[in-house]
């Protein structure tokens, strides 16, 4: 049976939009840095589970500076990790599906990134006083690294989790592998994993 639900965040519960590059546009418009260097820096940041297996700002900074031979400072990102979290659409449907979830089960969210945009994200669309806890990288292992499940698997038997994300390689398989039950959210269709297009289908199917 069932006891606890781990979502993936973007993607999963929030869209990815344009607007995280224009965030990031944003905040690096001090350093007149040309279309193309914020392009690269936007492919590390997407990326970064290259660097190191948690996230820690100083390095992700350091290795961009030094990849890109720019002189970034911590205040970027910590700007970006502020203005990304402004970043959602109102989503009433999302919401009463999430408050259904929490009435039946545990929730939590595991992201690859900063744990500080994420709460902010989910306080913002009304959602984050339904989950138990958010782990980003920073406070935990990049998925797909199974250590970064360990802090569920402390509470739970894998059969009682159930793990929903669009990725199928770092989302799906890793919590397939350690027995949790999973749920692919995505637009293909699957014979070999149980999916659903929107979030809003759960209430139909848990």
């Amino acid at each position: 049976m069932v006891k606890a639900i781990i979502f993936d965040l973007d993607n999963t519960l929030i869209d990815w939009k344009d607007e995280y590059i224009n965030s990031l546009k944003y905040v690096l418009k001090d350093y007149h840095l040309s279309n193309d260097s914020i392009l690269k820096i936007d492919d590390i940041l997407n990326n970064l589970e290259k660097i190191d297996e948690k996230l820690n700002i100083n390095k992700v900074i350091n290795y961009i500076n030094k990849t890109l031979n720019l002189k970034l400072t911590s205040n970027f990102l910590e700007e970006l990790i502020i203005k990304q979290g402004k970043c959602y659409e109102d989503d009433l449907v999302l919401r009463e599906t999430i408050k259904y979830l929490s009435s039946k089960y545990d929730l939590y969210v595991m992201s690859n990134w900063f744990t500080k945009t994420q709460k902010i994200r989910l306080a913002n669309l009304k959602i984050l006083e339904y989950f138990k806890d958010i782990k980003g990288a920073d406070q935990n292992y990049y998925k797909p690294d199974k250590r970064a499940y360990e802090f569920i698997l402390t509470k739970y038997k894998p059969e009682e989790c159930l793990f929903i994300g669009d990725d199928l390689e770092i989302d799906i398989k890793p919590a397939l592998e350690l027995g949790m039950q999973v749920i692919w959210k995505t637009k293909e269709n699957s014979l070999e994993y149980q999916t659903i297009k929107e979030i809003k289908e759960l209430k139909n199917i848990l």
